[in-house]
């Protein structure tokens, strides 16, 4: 999951060489659609692009069931996964990215 978050956080490079084309790279972790920004879903500043949510300040993540995360910060140059099995995930979604967005800062200013 953490080469996957890097493919992304390189551009769609890995090894120097083109995996995944820029563009989609680029255009999947942005809001696409009205009906999909933040304001049209009400997720707490979350809006949704192509199997990625967009975040806080230019960062985006892959979700999965029970909490499972990609969590990619360009600013920073941080990637962050989270595998885990928490039933309560969907309770929990409010505060994880806050708490990634919060590592992810601290890491850049590292």
């Amino acid at each position: 999951m953490a080469r996957f978050g890097l493919l992304y956080l390189n551009q769609g490079k890995a090894n120097g060489r083109q995996v995944v084309p820029a563009g989609w790279v680029r255009d999947s972790t942005r809001v696409t659609t009205p009906y999909t920004r933040p304001e049209a879903i009400d997720q707490d500043g979350w809006g949704y692009g192509r199997q990625w949510w967009t975040g806080f300040d230019g960062d985006y993540s892959a979700i999965g069931v029970f909490g499972q995360y990609v969590y990619v910060s360009p600013r920073n140059k941080v990637v962050i996964v989270k595998t885990s099995q928490d039933i309560n995930s969907e309770e929990n979604f409010a505060e994880v990215p806050y708490a990634f967005h919060a590592v992810a800062d601290a890491a850049g200013k590292g």
